[in-house]
C-alpha cells in the first residue's frame, strides 16, 4: 500500500484446504480483509488456483478436480469487496494443447462452471487467463489466435501475457505496445488485456578485476550473471552488489 500497489495477483489457493460455504471467503477472509483495508486505499486480488493445460486436456478425474476447485474458490470469495476476478490458468498453453480441440472444450467448460459459481452468488465473477509472450512474426501469440477460433471461450472476459523483453519491452522494431494494439485490432477488442506479469532480466555484471563491473568505471562489455550464482556475503552495504 505504501508503494502505490493497488492489485495483486495470486499464484497459489488450493481450495480444496482453504475455500470455505459461499459467500464466506473461507480461509482468506483475514487476508483478504487486510487488503480491502476498509476501502482505505485498498489493495486488489485477483484470486487462482493452480491447474496444468495437459491434465485440461485428457479430462479426468483430475480436471474433475479443477471443475470443484474453481466452483468452490468463486463461491466462496466472488463477493467480498477485495476481490478484482481470478485467473484460470498461467502459462498452461505450451506444447500441443493449443492445437488440441479437446482442451479448449474443456477449458471453456471450466470457465464456464467459475462464471456459474459467481452466479450463484448473484454475482459476475471476472475472469482472465495468461499465456507466455510467445510473439513471432509469423505466429503472433498462438494461444490467444487458437483460443478466439474455439469458440469456447464465452465467458473468458480478458487475456493476460506475462511479458518479460527487457527494460525498453522490445526496443525498436520488436515493441510490445505496438504489437498489443494490432492484437486488440485483430480480437475486434471484445477483450481487455492485461500484462499479467512483466520483468527485467535479474542479472548483473560479475565481480573481478574487469573495469565494467557493478559500482565500477569503465567500457568493456562483461557478461551479465544471473543473481542467484551471487554469494549472499558478496550482497549489501559495502559488498561488490
Amino acid at each position: 500500500r505504501a508503494a502505490g500497489v493497488n492489485a495483486i495477483k495470486l499464484y497459489a489457493g488450493n481450495p480444496a484446504l482453504n475455500a470455505g460455504a459461499p459467500g464466506s471467503s473461507g480461509n482468506w477472509k483475514q487476508f483478504l480483509d487486510t487488503c480491502y483495508n476498509a476501502g482505505t486505499t485498498p489493495i486488489y486480488v485477483v484470486m487462482f488456483s493452480y491447474v496444468q493445460g495437459d491434465v485440461i486436456a485428457a479430462g479426468g478425474a483430475a480436471y474433475d478436480q479443477y471443475l470443484t476447485d474453481y466452483e468452490n474458490l468463486v463461491s466462496s470469495t466472488v463477493n467480498h469487496p477485495a476481490i478484482l476476478g481470478y485467473c484460470v490458468g498461467n502459462e498452461i498453453f505450451g506444447g500441443d494443447v493449443t492445437s488440441n480441440s479437446q482442451f479448449w472444450i474443456n477449458f471453456g467448460a471450466l470457465l464456464n462452471r467459475a462464471k456459474q459459481a459467481g452466479q450463484s452468488q448473484g454475482a459476475t465473477a471476472f475472469l482472465m487467463t495468461a499465456t507466455n509472450d510467445n510473439y513471432t512474426p509469423t505466429d503472433a501469440w498462438p494461444a490467444i489466435k487458437q483460443g478466439e477460433s474455439s469458440g469456447q471461450l464465452n465467458n473468458l472476459d480478458a487475456w493476460g501475457i506475462n511479458i518479460y523483453r527487457g527494460p525498453l519491452f522490445g526496443g525498436a522494431g520488436n515493441s510490445a505496445f505496438v504489437q498489443y494494439k494490432d492484437l486488440m485490432t485483430s480480437l475486434n477488442k471484445t477483450k481487455p488485456l492485461i500484462l499479467g506479469e512483466w520483468g527485467t532480466p535479474h542479472s548483473t555484471r560479475p565481480i573481478g578485476s574487469q573495469p565494467g563491473y557493478y559500482g565500477q568505471t569503465g567500457t568493456a562489455e562483461v557478461a551479465p550473471i544471473n543473481l542467484d550464482y551471487v554469494p549472499q556475503n558478496h550482497m549489501g552495504p559495502g559488498n561488490p552488489y
